[in-house]
């Protein structure tokens, strides 16, 4: 029987030597930072240079709020073929103050007669004083001076001219104007409001419109 061992050599004898991992060299760490981008070359789409409008002495007036001439937007209308208003033609007057309405619907004479029709005419506070005396239903525009043509008389050619410088008008408005003729086969009556309408018998037409009114009018 073998003898028996110190207790401290037992302790030795289980615990054999670990052998220790050489230290390993630290890690490098790779960069999160994004790379730089290329740097942008900026070309211009435009290849060939955009020419310059010179400005005109109407842009430099109307840049200034004033018109080139007393006309303005009505001198555009042509004047060639327009031909002087008839003896019978007289003048009224008739005063507009801004915003109002002169319940004035025009339209062009059939058969191309000079001047401009009013087809209707609707009571308002600026026609009063001439609506059924002096001017009526079928009257004929032939000349027209208002603030915006100086004073001047310009010739009524087209209906759109006319109404769109009787809108714009503020002050003292002059007209020469005539009376058109019913043509004939139509009649002229007045319902019970004392509106005039206009019946042609034969072809069963009646119309709130005068018809010497071109009824082809676009």
């Amino acid at each position: 029987m073998a003898p028996l061992q110190p207790a401290s050599w037992f302790n030795k004898a289980k615990k054999a030597p670990v052998a220790k991992a050489a230290p390993s060299s630290p890690k490098r760490l790779s960069s999160t930072r994004a790379s730089q981008p290329p740097p942008l070359i900026l070309q211009s789409s435009i290849e060939k240079p955009v020419p310059v409008r010179q400005r005109s002495n109407s842009d430099n007036s109307r840049a200034s709020g004033k018109d080139a001439s007393p006309l303005g937007k009505y001198e555009s209308a042509p004047t060639g073929g327009a031909s002087m208003p008839p003896p019978s033609a007289f003048e009224l007057q008739i005063i507009k103050q801004k915003d109002a309405t002169l319940g004035l619907s025009l339209g062009q004479l059939a058969g191309g007669e000079p001047g401009v029709i009013v087809t209707k005419l609707t009571p308002t506070v600026a026609n009063a004083p001439v609506k059924g005396k002096t001017l009526f239903k079928g009257s004929i525009i032939y000349s027209i001076a208002t603030p915006q043509t100086g004073g001047e008389f310009v010739p009524a050619i087209r209906f759109r001219d006319v109404a769109a410088l009787l809108r714009d008008a503020e002050g003292t408005i002059t007209l020469k104007v005539g009376r058109a003729a019913v043509p004939e086969g139509w009649s002229e009556r007045v319902d019970d409001n004392h509106e005039t309408y206009y019946v042609h018998t034969e072809k069963h037409l009646m119309t709130s419109d005068h018809p010497a009114a071109s009824f082809e009018q676009a």
